[in-house]
């Protein structure tokens, strides 16, 4: 298919004659232009494959840096061991003698006891049917269960009756002062 100038519109041959002139090839750089451009390629070239280099200050930093964050590790792993245990419950009495089914625990967990264990605090203490248990609550008192009771302990200094048939508490030597419960509280024994 050719085209005539009688085909176009006005104005179209002189478009399509400066867009032929467009395409027509570019001369030739000089010689010395090219070497330019060449070398200034290359440069650019051999920055962005070229290893990167560490300063020798940042090399110094580094067995420091992995010093610090070892001691942060072992800092959260001493905090996740030591958040994990607890204290132990102090002991509030000593189990002297039993006979007969005596339990303590506390909740769902009861455990049969022997003469000799110790008893903390946050426990009970229960006696069976013909259960009967002697305990050495410190400070030279000895309390004494019968069947059928239940005792708390729920600290170091204090004891709770919860039920009882029989219970004595006898001071080896006499004490000075021993308040058996106080307002609110008539069953509780402060030692």
């Amino acid at each position: 298919m050719t085209t005539n100038a009688k085909d176009l519109r006005p104005g179209e041959e002189d478009a399509l004659k400066g867009l032929l002139r467009a395409m027509e090839p570019e001369a030739e750089p000089a010689p010395e232009v090219r070497e330019r451009i060449r070398r200034a390629v290359a440069a650019e070239w051999r920055a962005a494959v070229a290893p990167a280099r560490v300063p020798a200050t940042r090399g110094l930093r580094r067995p420091g840096l992995a010093l610090a964050a070892s001691l942060a590790v072992m800092a959260v792993a001493l905090g996740v061991l030591r958040w994990g245990t607890t204290a132990p419950a102090p002991v509030v009495a000593t189990l002297t003698r039993q006979s007969g089914p005596v339990e303590a625990g506390g909740a769902a967990d009861w455990q049969p006891v022997t003469a000799g264990q110790s008893l903390t605090a946050g426990e009970q203490l229960v006696t069976g049917p013909r259960g009967k248990a002697a305990l050495n609550l410190g400070g030279g008192v000895t309390l004494r269960l019968d069947a059928d009771t239940r005792i708390a302990l729920p600290g170091i200094d204090r004891l709770v009756v919860v039920d009882a048939r029989t219970l004595d508490a006898v001071p080896r030597q006499p004490v000075a002062h021993a308040p058996v419960g106080e307002a609110g509280d008539p069953a509780g024994l402060h030692l």
